[in-house]
């Protein structure tokens, strides 16, 4: 069990802050303050945290765009580090939810760009142009994690985030299929400001 707790009004570790560092099979990235950026519509919150300080609203929601292959996920999730997503699907509750270590209620997930790369756009197969990063690029899930979640409706949101170990792989290596689990104490702290237009983006 993660132990965490809530930050009232406006919270954030200042720009650069470190959270923390997440590593893999010998690679790493960091998750870091930098924009964050929510939204909540009929009880279903989403909170998008990335480490570029010059993420605009229409930066996330041209990331969270389902289907979407056109615009630069670098801008997001930028070499070295983590791109966080964070929701709370059904029943989010304006005045504050808490969740601890219950995928069920609340997902979260990371997007790491580890190690030396760079963001290419390229084809893949057959049809598939799309950006990839050319190093090792991890994506996964905490094992377990400490959420809490408030505000939203029009004045953003603060959250606290805590967690220490995942499962995920090397999505491109597919020489490679099997799990990278991964390691690394992360615990952010952060305000984001409203943007509604990532309900759209993210619709299912």
């Amino acid at each position: 069990m993660i132990a965490f707790v809530l930050l009232g009004g406006c919270v954030g570790a200042g720009k650069d802050a470190i959270f923390g560092t997440v590593s893999a099979a010998g690679s790493s990235a960091m998750v870091s303050d930098g924009s964050a950026y929510g939204v909540n519509v009929a009880g279903r919150a989403i909170v998008l945290q990335s480490p570029n300080p010059d993420l605009t609203c229409d930066d996330a929601i041209a990331y969270a765009r389902v289907g979407s292959t056109d615009d630069n996920p670098g801008d997001f999730v930028p070499a070295g580090t983590c791109g966080v997503y964070i929701e709370v699907p059904t029943g989010y509750d304006p005045a504050g939810v808490t969740v601890d270590d219950d995928a069920t209620r609340a997902l979260v997930s990371l997007s790491c760009a580890m190690g030396d790369g760079e963001w290419v756009r390229e084809e893949r197969g057959e049809g598939d142009l799309d950006w990839y990063w050319s190093g090792a690029y991890w994506q996964g899930t905490p094992d377990g994690f400490g959420l809490a979640l408030a505000g939203g409706d029009e004045v953003g949101f603060s959250l606290t985030l805590e967690m220490a170990s995942y499962a995920g792989s090397f999505v491109y290596d597919t020489d490679n299929p099997d799990p990278d689990p991964a390691t690394g104490d992360v615990s952010m702290a952060v305000s984001a400001e409203w943007c509604p237009g990532l309900a759209s983006a993210v619709a299912r």
